[in-house]
């Protein structure tokens, strides 16, 4: 889901729950407000840096050759 986000629309996911449609009033938003408005821009880059690194559901690992 995150990969889904450049770096300034996955802070505004974190902190106010706002979807890529723009839309806060789901369950995302009422946890975001209440979970991670408090995370510092340094947390929300170094979480966001870490996500991207991850291979997305599916995806093959690349073999050595």
């Amino acid at each position: 889901m995150a990969r889904a986000y450049n770096r300034e629309g996955f802070g505004r996911l974190l902190r106010y729950g706002e979807l890529l449609n723009g839309n806060n009033d789901g369950l995302m938003g009422r946890v975001a407000r209440a979970a991670f408005d408090d995370f510092r821009e340094d947390e929300v880059d170094d979480l966001y840096t870490f996500l991207m690194t991850l291979r997305p559901p599916g995806e093959a690992a690349s073999s050595p050759n």
